[in-house]
């Protein structure tokens, strides 16, 4: 939902003044479940319309970030790794700085797409990972940009069934449930935010 500074929207948008020709545009806002609505006509107006709707819809501003968050991850995005990240960058909006993220999601189905996680796990540490990255950013590689700057600014834990080894090699701790998560919550008393259906559910921070 973030235009603004969006290098891929603008690149986009852009391309739109190169085609001599009006653009008719129909766009869907929708989930899983089905459609939501459907915008129709000019191409800039019918997407911007389409992303007011879903700002509205899928947006939670909130005024204060939170030392810890537990983000619940629904179908069919907790069968894979690789799509439980879309709840994992969401819920880090709404974390302070060296705060605690758990994560729960089933990942039945494994990493998924292995692209992000081959390209994490050949490193030792979050920061070898960014420093490779700065070296040759490619489209696509926005993945694993994403889960190596949360993996160095806040705790990740993870409650899933991939395998502990499996996790570690991506920077990410295992707990067995979330009790686990709420112990170490109510020992340092820390201010938390549960967000579920994180994968369709984007905190705006606005203090």
């Amino acid at each position: 939902l973030k235009l603004e500074g969006n290098p891929v929207h603008k690149e986009m948008d852009g391309t739109i003044d190169l085609l001599d020709i009006q653009v008719f545009s129909i766009q869907i806002v929708g989930t899983e479940k089905g459609i939501i609505d459907v915008f129709t006509g000019d191409i800039r107006q019918s997407f911007l319309d389409a992303v007011e709707l879903s700002s509205s819809i899928f947006a939670v501003p909130i005024d204060r970030l939170a030392d810890a968050i537990l983000v619940e991850v629904g179908e069919p995005y907790s069968r894979t790794l690789y799509q439980t990240q879309k709840a994992i960058i969401h819920a880090s909006c709404a974390l302070k700085k060296g705060g605690i993220l758990c994560f729960l999601a089933h990942c039945s189905e494994g990493i998924g797409d292995r692209g992000f996680y081959d390209l994490l796990s050949a490193f030792d540490s979050p920061v070898d990972v960014l420093e490779h990255l700065k070296q040759g950013y490619k489209f696509g590689y926005h993945k694993s940009y994403h889960m190596a700057k949360i993996a160095l600014d806040f705790k990740v834990l993870g409650v899933s069934n991939v395998e502990e080894s499996v996790l570690k090699k991506i920077f990410i701790e295992k707990i067995n449930g979330i009790y686990k998560f709420y112990e170490m919550v109510e020992q340092q008393k820390l201010f938390v935010y549960n967000i579920p259906r994180g994968e369709i559910t984007v905190p705006l921070f606005s203090p």
